[in-house]
């Protein structure tokens, strides 16, 4: 028997349990005498406020929960491999994007070191010319 088979199984009484518990209650308040005509008034007010409170409740909840799903539906909608790739002109095959100024900075840098000199050809071939 695995070490988590023992909770599962204690989960599950205590779910078991708790369900037992409840429709006894159940059962023993509706057992029990409704009371005099002037409490079963009151009884019915509360009741009543209570069926206008949860209904609207209910439905403000309601309101939330399709609102977030429209929202989380929208964002999972888009496609995060490729979000934004076209409005900015961004090709993945030769490193450009966000980074591209700072690295074509470095490769500036690097080439110039190597070099002396100023040159638009980049890294790659300042590497092949110095053999390395």
């Amino acid at each position: 028997m695995s070490i988590s088979q023992p909770w599962i199984v204690v989960a599950i009484l205590a779910g078991a349990a708790s369900v037992g518990v409840a429709t006894w209650l159940y059962v023993w308040v509706h057992r029990q005498e409704a009371g005099t005509k002037k409490a079963q008034e009151v009884a019915s007010w509360i009741r009543e406020g209570a069926t206008s409170y949860l209904r609207r409740f209910y439905l403000a909840l309601t309101r939330v929960a399709v609102g977030m799903g429209v929202v989380i539906a929208i964002v999972f909608s888009f496609d995060i491999g490729r979000l934004g790739t076209e409005a900015i002109n961004i090709d993945p095959q030769r490193g450009g994007g966000m980074g591209s100024s700072f690295c074509d900075r470095r490769d500036m840098f690097c080439y110039r070191r190597i070099h002396g000199h100023d040159s638009c050809r980049g890294r790659q071939r300042a590497q092949r010319s110095s053999g390395k």
